[in-house]
């Protein structure tokens, strides 16, 4: 396992969560579309629509700083690209360590 700098690791983990969000809502936007036709695709809407919030609420609260476990979710979500972390931010606001720094075991 290759160690990783904290930025690439919020990167990861912001994609993924990013990528879940797009794909519940593109899974809750077709499902209604189609619900008039098939009545069981107003479940899969429901379905889509938990996936999508829990991937907002994980990338609103559960994204942390690696080094100090500090919720920076807000601070890395706001300004930016919705697959990375804003190369503006350079600090974690809680513990103050560079993003650009490999994690400390």
């Amino acid at each position: 396992m290759r160690t990783m700098k904290i930025r690439e690791i919020l990167n990861t983990q912001k994609r993924k969560a990013a990528i879940a969000m797009f794909l519940g809502m593109a899974l809750f936007t077709v499902s209604l579309f189609i619900s008039p036709v098939y009545t069981v695709m107003s479940y899969v809407a429901l379905i889509g629509f938990a996936i999508s919030m829990g991937a907002i609420t994980f990338l609103e609260l559960g994204l942390s700083c690696p080094q100090c476990r500090g919720r920076i979710g807000c601070a890395v979500n706001y300004p930016g690209r919705p697959l990375a972390v804003s190369l503006k931010i350079r600090f974690c606001p809680f513990c103050g360590v560079s993003l650009d720094s490999y994690r400390k075991p």
